[in-house]
């Protein structure tokens, strides 16, 4: 049941801590979760697990975690039809 809904909240691009859709950030175990919600895990703590693999997680939160919005389509498709005209 629990894999099932990470492998929900992961396809539909939402924490599987609160089930939301926010900011993500991506932890060194290469799950992502929102910030907000790992923000709180750490504020009291120096290190917590991740939810799903259990790595340990150490402060602090760097903001090369985060993950970058994805491209615009559109603009890939115009991308690489330029690529292909050369």
């Amino acid at each position: 049941m629990i894999k099932e809904l990470n492998r929900k909240a992961d396809s539909e691009g939402l924490c599987c801590i609160c089930m939301e859709k926010c900011n993500e950030i991506l932890l060194p175990c290469l799950h992502s979760f929102c910030m907000v919600c790992v923000a709180q895990e750490m504020e009291f703590r120096p290190q917590f697990n991740c939810p799903i693999c259990k790595a340990r997680i150490e402060r602090p939160i760097e903001e090369s975690w985060e993950v970058p919005d994805p491209p615009n389509p559109e603009e890939v498709v115009a991308y690489l039809s330029k690529l292909g005209r050369k």
